[in-house]
């Protein structure tokens, strides 16, 4: 459940109480498909990009709580008309 959202012009910040705790986002869009992206929650502060390739997110990023570098990959939901 997002608390408080906020979007101006190429960036967006949200945060409030997820599944796991408390969470802060924050995206910045830099190209068509790509965003820099910087996290904070109970799994730790990350950062890093974000870009869609096809009908996939890939995420390539760096953990700065854990000092592990990350990679995540996902489908993007179809909508049905």
């Amino acid at each position: 459940m997002k608390s408080f959202r906020k979007k101006m012009g190429k960036s967006f910040v949200a945060g409030g109480w997820g599944r796991s705790g408390p969470y802060l986002v924050a995206t910045h869009r830099l190209a068509k498909r790509t965003y820099a992206k910087a996290s904070t929650g109970t799994r730790g502060t990350t950062v890093g990009v974000k870009q869609r390739i096809g009908r996939r997110n890939y995420e390539i990023g760096y953990n700065l709580t854990t000092k592990s570098a990350y990679l995540r990959e996902s489908r993007l939901r179809r909508r049905r008309r």
